[in-house]
């Protein structure tokens, strides 16, 4: 969820910016903007910063443009924004220097306001935020739901819940189908032995992505979708009397394979029309 330099490039060039040099730093990543309108910044310098100046206090040579991008990627810095008219007689050193550092130099237009430059950043860089936030709140509500469908899920196996009430207060609040109901078991063929080769965070989104594709696959048939270490646990609403045929549960195995490149085993319990027979199915 970073903001990278290319991003603040894209708003940047509806205001008549352009990028001057550095086009394989545009990947760096954007945490902050600071101003630099004094010389000798270098002690000042902190990683991750969008640095906006005027150019006026680096005019006075070569050298001193020169230096100032040179400490600029050491101190891993995410990009400079400058003017032209005071650093153009010195632009074409700044570029070449630029380029070999792969370090972003974006020129802003003479009539666009300093204020104006800072505030782009800004607001790109709270929207960034904004997303993040919004992103983690998701990712919790998420984890929050899955904890729930699993701890159902072993409760109903094991017989652990005592009362109907119960029951069946958390299979609505959960949103889980009413019966009749049928239990889909999916085995995805050495998904097991990569999910151990990656690191958590990784294990668990190809996790999410498996689920997700084993949902897109129950093309609008309402589903419940578990895993646990590499299996996947489908509790799928059936609606009429009409069995469904093996043709359609093959067409899911098959959506599987390509979409994952691993073959899998589907197991379909019978139809039940109570939550009761949950283990037994």
């Amino acid at each position: 969820m970073s903001l990278k330099v290319r991003e603040i490039l894209e708003l940047a060039e509806m205001k008549g910016c352009s990028l001057a040099a550095g086009k394989g730093g545009l990947d760096r990543v954007v945490r902050f903007v600071d101003c630099m309108e004094i010389p000798d910044m270098k002690a000042w310098m902190r990683p991750n910063v969008f640095y906006i100046t005027t150019g006026y206090t680096y005019s006075n040579s070569e050298e001193e443009i020169i230096q100032l991008i040179q400490d600029l990627y050491d101190a891993k810095a995410a990009a400079l924004a400058t003017k032209y008219k005071y650093i153009g007689c010195s632009l074409e050193a700044a570029i070449k220097v630029a380029d070999e550092l792969q370090f972003p130099l974006i020129l802003w237009p003479e009539d666009l306001p300093f204020i104006e430059m800072n505030y782009l950043v800004m607001e790109a860089l709270i929207k960034s935020q904004n997303n993040l936030m919004d992103s983690m709140q998701s990712r919790i509500k998420r984890y929050n739901q899955r904890e729930m469908d699993q701890r159902l899920f072993v409760d109903l196996l094991t017989g652990n819940i005592a009362h109907d009430e119960e029951e069946n207060y958390r299979i609505r609040e959960q949103r889980w189908p009413l019966p009749p109901y049928q239990i889909i078991y999916i085995e995805v063929d050495r998904i097991k032995q990569k999910l151990h080769e990656l690191r958590e965070e990784e294990a668990q989104e190809r996790i999410e992505r498996i689920e997700n594709l084993i949902r897109e696959a129950f093309t609008g048939e309402q589903v419940v979708v578990l895993s646990n270490n590499g299996t996947f646990q489908c509790i799928l609403k059936r609606t009429g009397d009409k069995e469904i045929g093996a043709d359609y549960f093959e067409a899911i195995q098959r959506e599987i394979c390509e979409k994952t490149g691993y073959m899998a085993t589907i197991g379909v319990s019978r139809t039940e029309d109570t939550y009761k027979r949950f283990g037994q199915a």
